[in-house]
């Protein structure tokens, strides 16, 4: 996280409670410089209102719905919602956000979010609008039960099945297939 720029990773270096129970896994200060970018964003969602971005000198009038920060790479990504489908902008490419009216179908909107996101592995949806079906089965030895228990906790989304005592399907239907590949070829050779 970066917890408000520059400014509050300097105040955390300098506390004295070095004790606290919270830590930063993943400290990404690169993003401090988009700090007002997603300020305004923030302020928009809680006020329920749409925003106007600029990006790669096109305008958009979009509603914030969610940020997304990758794990992998620390990019922060908007969600948005325009034109009666989802979005995804990146905030480092966005050049400045103006706050504009109410919106005033925020709550269906927000309806909309959970099945959407139960489609998505990362933040890639190549203006898809239907899912792609994939299927992996992995042969493991038993005392490899490691693989098995790895393939139950890293899956985002999909369904995880026991097919005898070495065997495992996954299913998932996902907007980008694209985007697990780096997830999938861990199990390589299984």
């Amino acid at each position: 996280i970066s917890p408000c720029g520059v400014v509050g990773s300097f105040l955390l270096d300098r506390t004295e409670e070095r004790d606290s129970p919270f830590r930063f896994k993943h400290h990404y200060i690169l993003h401090t410089l988009d700090s007002d970018i997603l300020y305004e964003i923030l302020v928009a969602r809680q006020q329920k209102r749409n925003i106007k971005i600029e990006q790669n000198g096109m305008e958009f009038v979009v509603c914030p719905v969610k940020i997304y920060i990758s794990t992998q790479t620390g990019r922060h990504y908007l969600l948005a919602y325009t034109d009666d489908h989802f979005a995804f902008f990146r905030l480092d490419t966005i050049v400045s956000v103006k706050i504009l009216d109410v919106q005033t179908k925020i709550d269906e909107i927000d309806a909309l979010y959970p099945d959407f996101a139960h489609k998505l592995w990362g933040v890639s949806i190549m203006g898809k609008t239907e899912t792609e079906h994939i299927e992996m089965t992995i042969h493991i030895e038993k005392y490899e039960h490691y693989v098995a228990e790895r393939l139950y906790r890293e899956k985002r989304h999909g369904k995880v099945e026991k097919l005898d005592d070495s065997t495992y399907k996954f299913t998932a239907d996902v907007f980008d297939a694209i985007e697990m590949l780096p997830w999938i070829r861990t199990f390589t050779g299984r």
